[in-house]
C-alpha cells in the first residue's frame, strides 16, 4: 500500500470543511451542513488523524478571518474551534495526539481547553514553533528555567515576554555579543545597548577594543561610558565616532564639555 503523504491528509480535511457553506448578514456568519466535517472526522483512523493536526500548515491559520469569500479555506476557524472542544477533546485517544503532535491553530485551541499539567507538556513541545502565537503562550507557563531559548527568538513579541519575566538584570549578558561586526543589522539592537548599560567594563571590554569609526554613536557612547578614568587616555581617539562618544570621553576625564560653557 502506497504511503499516504501528510500533506494529502490535510488537504483532504481541507477540502471537507469547504463543503460547509457560510452565510453572511453584515459582520456575523451562520454556517451551514457543519455536520459534515464532524461526520469526516469520524471516518478518518488515528494515523490519518494525526497526519491532519501535525500539519505544519495549521501554524497562523487565523482563528477568525473577516472578508475573506466563504469556501476558501482560512474563514473555518470557529468550527475548527468547535470540532476540537466539543468533539475531539472528548476522546481519550484523540486528545493524546493533540498533545502530542498538534500545530498552529489546532495545538493554540487545545491550549484552552487541556489541564494545567497537559498544558506544560503541549508548552514544552512548542517553545519552539514557527507560530509565534504557541511560542508566547510556551514562555507565559514555563517555568523560567525553560524559557531562556527564547530570548534569542527573532519575533520581538516573545522575546520581550521572555525578558519580563525572567528580568532584564537576570539575563543582560545573553544580549551581549561577541563581536560589534554585525551588532548594528540585528534584530535584538535595542536590547544590546541596554545589556551595555547594564555591565561591567570587564564584560564589555572586548567590544571597546574593536571602536572605530564604522560603530555609530549610539553604541559606541554606551561602551566608553564603562571605561575607567584611569585607562580613558587609551580611548582618547574615539572622539571623532560622534558628539555623544565625544562628550562622554570628555567628562571622564574631567573635562566641561563646550556646550555646558
Amino acid at each position: 500500500m502506497p504511503k499516504v503523504s501528510q500533506k494529502n491528509s490535510y488537504d483532504n480535511f481541507l477540502k471537507e470543511l469547504t463543503k460547509i457553506s457560510i452565510e453572511r448578514r453584515g459582520w456575523s456568519k451562520t454556517y451551514h451542513n457543519v455536520s459534515s466535517i464532524y461526520d469526516y472526522w469520524d471516518s478518518c483512523s488515528l494515523a490519518e488523524r494525526k497526519r491532519i493536526i501535525s500539519f505544519k500548515s495549521w501554524n497562523y491559520y487565523p482563528t477568525e478571518v473577516y472578508g475573506l469569500k466563504p469556501r476558501t479555506p482560512k474563514v473555518y476557524g470557529p468550527i475548527l474551534w468547535d470540532l476540537i472542544r466539543y468533539r475531539i477533546l472528548h476522546s481519550t485517544e484523540d486528545k493524546k495526539l493533540l498533545i502530542r503532535h498538534s500545530e498552529g491553530l489546532i495545538a493554540l485551541i487545545a491550549f484552552e481547553y487541556v489541564s494545567a499539567k497537559e498544558k506544560i507538556r503541549m508548552a514544552k513541545r512548542l517553545i519552539t514553533s514557527k507560530d509565534k502565537r504557541l511560542k508566547n503562550r510556551a514562555t507565559s507557563i514555563l517555568p523560567i528555567s525553560q524559557i531562556r531559548s527564547a530570548l534569542n527568538d527573532s519575533d520581538w513579541s516573545v522575546r520581550n515576554k521572555a525578558i519580563k519575566r525572567i528580568g532584564f538584570e537576570n539575563c543582560y549578558q545573553e544580549f551581549i555579543p561577541e563581536s560589534l561586526l554585525s551588532v548594528e543589522s540585528t534584530y535584538r539592537l535595542w536590547h544590546t545597548r541596554q545589556a551595555m548599560n547594564m555591565a561591567t567594563y570587564e564584560e564589555v571590554k572586548h567590544l571597546i577594543d574593536e571602536l572605530d569609526d564604522n560603530v555609530s554613536d549610539w553604541i559606541a557612547s554606551a561602551l566608553i561610558s564603562k571605561i575607567p578614568k584611569d585607562k580613558i587616555l587609551y580611548h582618547i581617539d574615539k572622539q571623532n565616532i560622534g558628539s555623544q562618544t565625544s562628550k562622554i570621553i570628555q567628562m571622564i576625564m574631567g573635562i566641561r564639555p563646550k556646550e555646558d560653557f
